[in-house]
């Protein structure tokens, strides 16, 4: 919320504004709503979704999730949680079959999750 302030030439104080994710800031018109996020959110899923069925390379799904999380507005851990994930299942394409420490259908299922809980914080900052 965007507190009363009084403006420069008037002295007049300004009524609280109250901003919500459905529409662009009334002061920045570029600001991408999250609405705009969840569908960037949906994209990285989808992409996740079609490497899983084998018609998107692993690096190319990695690449866009890469992409997309950076334009999240969320917090520092998801981004830390997420690279670690990202690294360990590129690392795990290194290896033809399922290994003890790098399971690709359990890192595959944790992006899920972590979709699921960015969708989470995204919907209800």
């Amino acid at each position: 919320m965007i507190v009363a302030s009084k403006l420069p030439l008037t002295g007049r104080t300004q009524q609280p504004t109250r901003l919500t994710g459905t529409g662009h800031s009334p002061r920045d018109p570029e600001r991408p709503t999250v609405n705009a996020h969840l569908d960037t959110l949906t994209r990285m899923t989808d992409a996740l979704n079609t490497s899983t069925r084998g018609e998107l390379s692993q690096s190319d799904m990695i690449r866009q999730w890469r992409s997309g999380a950076a334009s999240l507005p969320l917090p520092d851990k998801f981004g830390d949680v997420l690279g670690d994930l990202l690294d360990r299942i590129e690392s795990s394409a290194l290896f033809s079959e399922e290994s003890c420490s790098f399971s690709q259908k359990d890192l595959l299922s944790s992006l899920r999750v972590w979709a699921d809980k960015a969708q989470a914080k995204l919907s209800n900052p």
